[in-house]
């Protein structure tokens, strides 16, 4: 899942394209206990981190409000923290951390190698400022938005692989279709891998128009995580992903991401 392709019978570390449909992919870990300090103040070494590649620094003011639960729920004391934001020059990524979590998004995304290189940066730095932080989960995710200009709504025959396609043949026979959304999900050996996949129609709800498709990969561990074991991961869970995203394509539809 990169930029310019070498060809669908390559291995998978070899199948790049020079142009995708991704326009979100979020790498992140998750805190078993939050760590209160990061709320207030943000180590020097982290903050020097993080604006390595995202220089643009926007520190925002939250509040965390709880709930007192009884007979009836009432509010509880709320209390207030900064969220850590970093853009990117032109704001196409951004790192945030927050007290529970560290993570980032792209939405102009090159490389698996260049996400990892600038995560595993700055939560290096993150977990040798925080040595006593307990990792809960840790999740990868691609989000693919496919929009063709021509054509019916439902009809992606030519672009998908046929097996997730019986229910949009289903749902044409009907006229009026306005939104058809799957969602599988698959444990394997300690990963969890969440599809979700259909015709989302950016014009919900009137009737689908627009020639627009789907395909949301969630590759995530749950459960306690050893620092060194976190770039393993994030491989494993690239590689479930990128395997399933080719899995799920046709050759039509990498010849116009070849293009």
């Amino acid at each position: 899942m990169a930029t310019s392709r070498k060809g669908s019978a390559a291995p998978l570390d070899d199948i790049v394209y020079k142009r995708n449909h991704l326009c979100n992919v979020i790498a992140r870990l998750d805190l078993v206990t939050p760590i209160q300090e990061v709320g207030q103040r943000l180590p020097d070494a982290v903050r020097s981190a993080a604006l390595t590649h995202y220089p643009a620094e926007d520190p925002r003011q939250a509040v965390l409000q709880q709930v007192v639960l009884g007979l009836t729920s009432a509010p509880g004391p709320s209390e207030a923290f900064v969220e850590w934001h970093f853009h990117g020059p032109s704001r196409e990524k951004e790192f945030v951390i927050i007290p529970s979590a560290v993570f980032v998004e792209w939405t102009r995304y090159e490389r698996y190698e260049s996400l990892r290189s600038e995560f595993m940066s700055v939560v290096e730095a993150f977990l040798e400022a925080y040595p006593a932080a307990q990792i809960g989960r840790i999740g990868l995710r691609y989000v693919n938005v496919i929009e063709l200009g021509q054509g019916a709504p439902l009809d992606w025959t030519p672009y998908i692989e046929r097996g997730l396609l019986g229910v949009l043949r289903y749902a044409a026979r009907q006229p009026g279709a306005s939104r058809v959304v799957h969602h599988i999900e698959w444990v394997r050996d300690g990963l969890s891998l969440a599809l979700r996949f259909g015709v989302p129609n950016p014009d919900y709800p009137a009737p689908a128009r627009r020639r627009s498709f789907f395909l949301d990969y969630d590759a995530y561990h749950q459960g306690l995580l050893e620092s060194s074991d976190i770039g393993d991961q994030l491989d494993r869970h690239h590689a479930a992903i990128q395997g399933l995203f080719e899995a799920n394509i046709t050759d039509a539809l990498r010849e116009e991401m070849s293009q």
